[in-house]
């Protein structure tokens, strides 16, 4: 004989607390390690499930959007990222621990059981390890040296050849492949890269742009000469040498204001004006290629030198310095590299 059963009966319900004792906190912490609001989904509260997801999506959201379209123009952009940053890792943090202590309260175990925190402090404690590794491969990706047109890189500097705009252990934010759209002027500091490995590749080198497609260079007596006009330079308060050029007998580096033909200003070092190329040919820079030379003008390999670098193609000009980020000399954090105009 059939029963007929009502539709409301054809399914015995479960309880919250039937489901909640299969389900592994282990599991949960992992899953809003990964994305917050997937723990809470695993843990029954699509509610909470809902605004962590949101919350950590419009972090992200900024995050990328600094990273790829705001150009890295001072110290701010950077302490907006590390702030935003913070967040998704208080939301990854915040949500972990929500859905461990969900599953634990929601499956009746009750607080008799030994090492029952120590147990959900691990599971919370791994989570916050997925999630830092997950933070710091966005700063890998960032400092990646194929990131995207667009975005922004940070370089650091071994050597003095930029002095004293840019000095050895000096960090630097670079706007990444800015010249693939922009055309370097007068004036500007470039990150290039040179062929000058044996494998080969190139290296990239920081150096300032001093002739463009056209221009006639000439070095005389240490005066940089651009179209047959001198560019004017004031000299400054000069700078002591290190204990490296002390001992190979250099006096303190002369210090210069030099002005571009544009009115860009921008300091250099000298020892001299009779040390190797200070007196130069004339240098005839050709079309698609620029002149560029380093601050500290005796203590640079740069354009003077045809062998080594010569005339920089276009192509090779990628990326535009913008400012310090970190330095040895907590003075210089935060100082602009490019010169006004």
């Amino acid at each position: 004989m059939r029963i007929a059963l009502h539709r409301s009966e054809r399914r015995i319900p479960r309880s919250a607390r039937y489901d909640a004792r299969h389900r592994s906190r282990l599991l949960g912490g992992l899953l809003s390690a990964v994305i917050p609001g997937l723990g809470q989904i695993y843990a029954g509260q699509k509610n909470r499930a809902r605004w962590q997801f949101g919350l950590f999506a419009l972090a992200c959201s900024g995050l990328v959007g600094v990273y790829l379209a705001v150009p890295p123009f001072d110290l701010a952009v950077i302490l907006g990222v590390v702030l935003l940053l913070g967040f998704v890792f208080a939301v990854r943090a915040f949500s972990i621990a929500d859905a461990v202590t969900a599953i634990d309260h929601q499956s009746g175990r009750g607080a008799h059981r030994r090492g029952r925190w120590l147990a959900n402090g691990s599971i919370i404690g791994l989570g916050l390890a997925i999630s830092a590794s997950l933070n710091l491969a966005f700063i890998a990706f960032a400092r990646s040296n194929d990131a995207r047109p667009g975005a922004w890189q940070v370089f650091t500097t071994i050597y003095a050849s930029s002095a004293p705009t840019i000095v050895a252990g000096d960090y630097i934010v670079a706007w990444s492949d800015y010249y693939a759209s922009h055309a370097p002027r007068r004036g500007d500091v470039v990150i290039a890269d040179f062929g000058d490995r044996r494998d080969g590749g190139t290296t990239p080198y920081v150096r300032r742009v001093v002739g463009v497609p056209g221009d006639q260079i000439q070095l005389r007596k240490g005066r940089l000469y651009i179209n047959g006009a001198v560019a004017p330079r004031i000299e400054i308060d000069p700078a002591w040498a290190s204990a490296k050029d002390r001992r190979a007998g250099h006096a303190p580096f002369r210090r210069f204001i030099e002005t571009s033909p544009e009115g860009r200003q921008y300091e250099i070092f000298e020892w001299s004006d009779d040390e190797s190329f200070d007196t130069t040919g004339v240098y005839v820079v050709p079309n698609d290629r620029y002149f560029v030379l380093g601050d500290n003008r005796d203590n640079s390999r740069d354009s003077r030198e045809l062998s080594f670098v010569g005339y920089v193609p276009r192509e090779s000009i990628r990326h535009k310095p913008t400012f310090i980020v970190w330095s040895r000399a907590f003075e210089r954090i935060g100082q602009s590299i490019q010169p006004e105009l």
